[in-house]
């Protein structure tokens, strides 16, 4: 213990967090809404933009509890980039198995989301991969 108090994280880095996991589904739900679809726009923003909140706040709980517990830097950045690996590892997961089959049916939607530069396909490889490497970072012990 180093006996420093603790600070809560600034509101800019909470706000900045939040924005953060959740611009993509708005984002999503603007292109899939002005692509003719503003009722799957609608629902895939909203379902975006709650998991976003969720996973964020979860990236957040897990820095502050580091924190609070009096962790040496090194461990609140294994924590941080544990969290964010581990968050955006699900939030390709919930994008690849949830929110793209949907996309899939609506043709001029995947037209618009290709003529922004997105594409509709991410390897599962690469979401396991993201959340596997975040796990271990978040599970491994503190040599503290």
């Amino acid at each position: 213990m180093t006996g420093r108090t603790h600070t809560p994280l600034p509101l800019v880095a909470r706000l900045g967090t939040l924005i953060g996991f959740t611009c993509w589904a708005v984002a999503l739900g603007i292109l899939v809404a002005t692509a003719g679809e503003p009722l799957l726009g609608l629902e895939l923003g909203a379902i975006g933009v709650a998991c976003g909140l969720g996973l964020g706040q979860l990236c957040l709980i897990a820095v502050e509890a580091v924190d609070r517990a009096d962790g040496s830097h090194g461990q609140r950045m294994r924590v941080l980039w544990g969290g964010l690996l581990f968050s955006t590892g699900l939030l390709m997961l919930v994008w690849g198995v949830g929110l793209m089959p949907a996309l899939a049916q609506h043709p001029q939607v995947v037209d618009s989301l290709g003529r922004v530069g997105g594409d509709a396909v991410l390897p599962l490889w690469a979401c396991g991969a993201l959340i596997a490497v975040g796990a271990l970072l978040l599970s491994l012990p503190s040599r503290d």
